[in-house]
């Protein structure tokens, strides 16, 4: 159980994942605030690149300090070579350190080129519907019964006829559909949940949007009345979590064998040692 005063000041969409995924991460992490040893590495990892992406793109579309950038509004056909030499350039400045570091990244850095025009052209058919409102939005809302607050970036958002879009970026796996629709990934209603109450609008859609060398594409869509019962179901599940939680429930280790095969936290844990006295098997 969580002692009243480690309960988190502020929960995230990651730590509420967490919270589903196994709850004694969540203590771990969210409550304990440990962190995983860094590591000593070489490459740029996924997230590393991700990241980098994202810090592109937001460039593109407003200020970022230190880089080229925004593009000047309304993207249309007829500009998007201007476009894609644009977002180049500022995508060789942001990856530039990196190329410098190792010459291995330039991989990274030619991957995400070849996504590029891509971009441009979804960005191009996107606009004639979606209205980009702003990128990289910082979001935070107090809970309503609980002293704490739930707080978001999102990648994306958009102005639609029907209300508020929200698109997040992906550079590696996306949440499947089902996995949204049954519960088992809260990121896409956390953060619709986030902007309804923070802006007070209508969320009307929300989606991932695979950033792909090979295309960009839209993932696990959800509109209209599908996203409000989902937004609405995972909203009513964190607040009896939290409730629970911040009267004394106990937060166990799920020992799920997909969730501890990539988790952090298993030195703390010690998965691997109860689940042998378990079996027996140990001694």
């Amino acid at each position: 159980a969580v002692p009243p005063g480690l309960f988190p000041k502020s929960i995230s969409a990651s730590s509420h994942q967490q919270l589903i995924e196994c709850p004694y991460r969540f203590f771990a992490t969210a409550c304990l605030r440990l962190a995983a040893p860094e590591e000593i590495r070489e490459a740029l990892a996924k997230s590393d690149y991700g990241a980098r992406v994202h810090l592109c793109l937001e460039a593109f579309h407003s200020d970022a300090a230190g880089l080229p950038g925004p593009f000047p509004d309304p993207l249309e056909p007829s500009r998007g070579n201007a476009a894609i030499a644009m977002l180049e350039q500022i995508s060789r400045k942001v990856f530039a350190r990196d190329l410098e570091d190792n010459f291995m990244h330039r991989g990274w850095l030619q991957q995400w080129l070849a996504t590029i025009p891509h971009y441009v052209e979804w960005q191009i058919r996107r606009s004639s519907e979606f209205q980009l409102q702003e990128v990289e939005s910082s979001l935070e809302i107090e809970h309503s019964v609980i002293p704490c607050r739930l707080h978001g970036r999102i990648d994306r958002m958009e102005r639609t006829a029907d209300g508020i879009a929200i698109v997040d970026y992906k550079t590696g796996r996306a949440a499947r559909r089902d996995e949204v629709l049954n519960g088992e990934s809260i990121q896409l209603p956390f953060y619709s949940m986030l902007a309804g109450r923070a802006t007070g609008k209508k969320v009307a859609r929300a989606e991932y949007l695979l950033l792909e060398s090979k295309g960009v594409k839209s993932q696990s869509v959800l509109e209209g009345e599908e996203l409000k019962e989902i937004t609405e179901a995972v909203a009513r599940r964190l607040d009896s979590m939290l409730e629970e939680i911040h009267g004394g429930a106990a937060l166990p280790a799920r020992g799920d064998e997909i969730c501890c095969s990539h988790c952090p936290m298993a030195g703390v844990c010690r998965r691997q040692g109860w689940m042998e006295q378990q079996t027996g098997r140990h001694n």
